[in-house]
């Protein structure tokens, strides 16, 4: 008999949880797991989505039954995430898993769910900084009860990470998985770097800065321009490619007008081409002002980038010797001259094996065997 598990998530949008999940849904074991992702949101039509569908696997999407559709009032969405909490109960009830495994903000919908009597299991990863993560005073007490009296396991990225947990929350029942990468997607690359540049309307002599990620304040897309206005003055072949969506990227847009190099800068949306967005890169930049793991930089380094990042991204993605950490505190100047002083270093992927999805997924599925036997 198949060991069912609920994924629950906000949204399946591209993030590095997301396709996590992604991940793990369509590589997990399928004889020995079915595996069914929740989304507390409506369905988006992302990539991920269009993933997991072609593949056959369950998507439940607790937002596209609202009671209201685009409210705009408080009291309307406060309705709307009371029925989703109904609405998840119920699906438990109904799909009898012998796991819930929460992610990010979720554990509201855990918490009233009595798991002991129906035997289920509950993990909770940890894809952001605790304290970050747990700012808001409901998700702490939910979380440490859910800990304590409901025997929920939180899975940390890294051993820091883990240290923090178990401190956080008074506990000692913390486990490490980092997050995966699928590194054969770096090793068979369908299309040429000249061809993707002639796509993107991009000179193929042009030095390429790139980055990869949501538009949100914690990414540093405002110290991200002003860094590459900066290095063009001395580069003047230099062209900044950013991929990804989020809330603000109209104000970054804005930002590049207002430094007057729209067309040096290219604003990519949403992509399933990473790897061949990667090899146009020359160097890639991330400036995170924190992050759980940051699973790009893995690929980056997967792919032979040569990779300039704030040091307040968690030395564990620090694998390979492409990567030169910066401080946020160090000048504009500081960091374009480590964007334009990179020492040629072959691709150097020998120690990242242990980040290959195949090998962290096998991971989780011990994990998962081993709650089931205790």
């Amino acid at each position: 008999m198949k060991t069912k598990v609920l994924h629950l998530i906000g949204h399946l949008k591209m993030g590095g949880a997301e396709t996590l999940i992604t991940e793990y849904a369509l590589k997990i074991n399928k004889e020995k797991f079915d595996i069914v992702i929740v989304t507390t949101s409506s369905r988006t039509n992302s990539i991920n989505e269009t993933k997991l569908k072609k593949e056959g696997i369950r998507v439940i999407f607790l937002g596209d039954n609202d009671i209201f559709q685009n409210p705009n009032n408080k009291l309307k969405r406060l309705i709307n995430t009371f029925n989703r909490y109904k609405l998840f109960i119920n699906l438990v009830n109904v799909e009898k898993p012998n796991i819930i495994h929460t992610h990010l903000r979720t554990i509201p919908y855990v918490f009233a769910i009595n798991n002991k009597r129906k035997n289920i299991k509950l993990f909770y990863t940890v894809h952001s900084e605790v304290r970050v993560l747990f700012k808001k005073y409901y998700l702490r007490i939910m979380s440490k009860y859910c800990i304590h009296r409901k025997g929920m396991t939180p899975i940390a990225l890294h051993n820091r990470m883990k240290q923090e947990v178990n401190t956080f929350f008074n506990t000692n029942t913390c486990i490490v998985l980092p997050n995966g990468v699928d590194m054969n997607r770096f090793k068979n690359i369908k299309n040429s770097k000249t061809e993707l540049l002639d796509a993107l309307h991009i000179n193929k002599d042009a030095f390429i800065i790139g980055h990869i990620g949501r538009f949100v304040e914690v990414k540093n897309h405002k110290f991200l321009v002003s860094l590459f206005a900066d290095f063009k003055k001395k580069c003047h072949c230099a062209h900044l490619v950013l991929v990804g969506d989020g809330v603000l990227k109209e104000q970054v847009k804005k930002q590049v007008i207002d430094l007057g190099i729209q067309d040096r800068v290219s604003f990519l949306g949403q992509r399933g081409d990473i790897p061949e967005l990667l090899n146009i890169m020359d160097v890639f930049v991330f400036p995170s002002f924190h992050e759980g793991f940051g699973n790009v930089l893995i690929e980056a380094q997967a792919m032979g980038v040569k990779c300039v990042v704030s040091n307040n991204v968690p030395k564990d993605a620090f694998v390979t010797n492409l990567v030169t950490p910066i401080s946020l505190n160090d000048s504009i100047e500081k960091w374009s001259q480590a964007v334009n002083n990179l020492n040629p270093t072959e691709k150097n992927a020998r120690d990242l094996s242990k980040y290959d999805i195949n090998h962290i997924i096998r991971k989780l599925e011990n994990i998962y065997i081993k709650s089931l036997i205790r």
